[in-house]
């Protein structure tokens, strides 16, 4: 099977994401319930009719023929060298274009603005990894201030409210909160064989994890590897490397994995 790096970076986010791994798919009653809890927190609430239009594109998304180059064609590398910075920022799935173009609807809590989209909806990535047919809802997120989510996410007790209020509702297999770069340095990983198969995305240790207690682990004695760790409701705990999401990852991620018998992406690419 053959990969094109650069179409499967124009099909994800430039910027980073919570993404809900889930049992089944989205319901409209989730969807809505999940629209409430976020627009009640939110500076601005939607009205009901930009909700349903909202949720009418999710359902599309959801159907699989809605990928980000259907909207804004591909355009290879070599094809954009004479264009600026700008010119080629445009094309990218960020939060004003996903608004503009599906009809999306944005939440603006504190400093950090985020849309709800579906990850890899029927495989749109192309890449077979184990349990790439779940479906994912996902928080894509942007900064509203230099940091907040990079460097300060840690700082905002709102954000990690409304995840446990999302999970609640959501109830997913699990949780976890990634940069674009970590991203993409695993699916190149994956092109060129240097990942186990049998492992989904969503085994590999994030930035922000939100998991059923792991067996047999002491909490206690992984704490120093974490700036988070918290037990949440209904068994899940959180684990946070980092003050925020960001697209460096240390070798403390290793450390912090093993400790978790989990595994790194920087151990599939160490040149990250």
């Amino acid at each position: 099977m053959s990969f094109d790096l650069q179409l499967l970076i124009h099909r994800t986010y430039p910027s980073p994401a919570i993404h809900f791994v889930l049992n089944e798919d989205l319901t409209k009653d989730c969807f809505f319930e999940l629209t409430e809890l976020l627009g009640n927190n939110a500076k601005t609430k939607a009205t009901r009719d930009s909700l349903d239009r909202y949720w009418e594109s999710l359902v599309r998304r959801a159907a699989g023929n809605w990928q980000w180059d259907k909207i804004i064609p591909y355009i290879p590398i070599d094809s954009k060298a004479q264009g600026s910075e700008s010119e080629r920022r445009i094309e990218k799935q960020t939060l004003a274009k996903m608004i503009e173009f599906r009809d999306y609807h944005s939440f603006t809590i504190g400093d950090i603005e985020l849309v709800i989209d579906l990850f890899n909806p029927k495989g749109e990535l192309e890449i077979p990894y184990s349990g790439c047919n779940r479906p994912v809802l996902t928080w894509v997120l942007k900064e509203l201030e230099f940091g907040a989510v990079q460097y300060r996410l840690a700082e905002h007790p709102l954000f990690y409210t409304l995840l446990k209020q999302a999970i609640s509702i959501l109830k997913p297999i699990t949780v976890c909160g990634i940069a674009p770069s970590p991203l993409v340095s695993w699916m190149k990983a994956f092109m060129e064989n240097r990942v186990d198969k049998t492992m989904s995305y969503w085994d590999f240790l994030a930035d922000l994890h939100i998991m059923k207690k792991p067996d047999q682990i002491d909490l206690s004695s992984v704490l120093e590897l974490f700036k988070k760790v918290e037990e949440w409701p209904e068994g899940w705990i959180l684990f946070q490397v980092r003050d925020g999401i960001d697209s460096v990852l240390s070798k403390d991620y290793v450390r912090a994995a093993k400790a978790l018998g989990m595994k790194s992406i920087k151990e599939v690419n160490p040149d990250f």
